[in-house]
């Protein structure tokens, strides 16, 4: 039963990330989105952008590889390999899978972009391995032993610091809403993976 409940949820969440690559093409749609953007940009301050920037690079590779790696070095030394595996897959597949959606999609970046990036828009990055990663360990948080407390304190902090770096994005205007939106549809679909080969293999923390 609950295999097949996670299959829906990925089944959903696939739905929903090609319903939003359409709909992002509809120009009422984009005109949305680049409203929401200048809305943002009215807010904008020396010190909030300088929040914004450490919260962007807080969801950035060279911060999520030394994540991983010491999540790795802890799982060795307590010989659960699996779960070594997973945080690998996890962090490589949630990558892969967000460049080759990229390259599928092209979308452009939006025009008032505060920095510039190179690569295509949709689905955003950050959005994408933030979701994967962070709600990974999430899980392995409320799959684990420890206290009640802790676990609403990891899911209170691991929430809003994905909703936060994912608003970064948006206030440096690097990405669209739609591309936040599609970006936690693929990183919920690696962690729906990683969560699924969890369970089916009874991986005990």
């Amino acid at each position: 039963m609950k295999r097949l409940f996670s299959l829906w949820i990925f089944i959903a969440l696939t739905c929903v990330f090609f319903v939003l690559g359409r709909l992002y093409k509809i120009q009422a749609v984009t005109n949305m989105d680049t409203n929401i953007l200048l809305a943002i940009s009215e807010i904008r301050t020396e010190f909030l952008t300088s929040i914004m920037l450490f919260l962007s690079y807080i969801g950035s590779w060279r911060v999520h590889i030394w994540i991983v790696g010491a999540l790795v070095f802890y799982f060795i030394v307590k010989k659960r390999y699996s779960i070594v595996v997973l945080l690998i897959f996890n962090l490589y597949g949630s990558r892969l899978l967000n460049q080759f959606l990229k390259n599928i999609y092209m979308r452009e970046r939006p025009s008032i972009r505060m920095m510039d990036v190179a690569e295509y828009s949709f689905p955003s990055g950050h959005a994408m391995n933030n979701m994967a990663l962070f709600g990974f360990i999430l899980f392995l948080i409320l799959s684990s032993k420890v206290t009640t407390g802790i676990k609403r304190s990891a899911t209170v902090f691991l929430v809003l610091l994905i909703a936060a770096i994912s608003f970064s994005r948006m206030y440096l205007a690097v990405h669209y809403p739609t591309d936040i939106l599609a970006g936690w549809c693929g990183g919920g679909m690696v962690l729906v993976a990683c969560a699924y080969l969890y369970k089916k293999y009874h991986m005990k923390i």
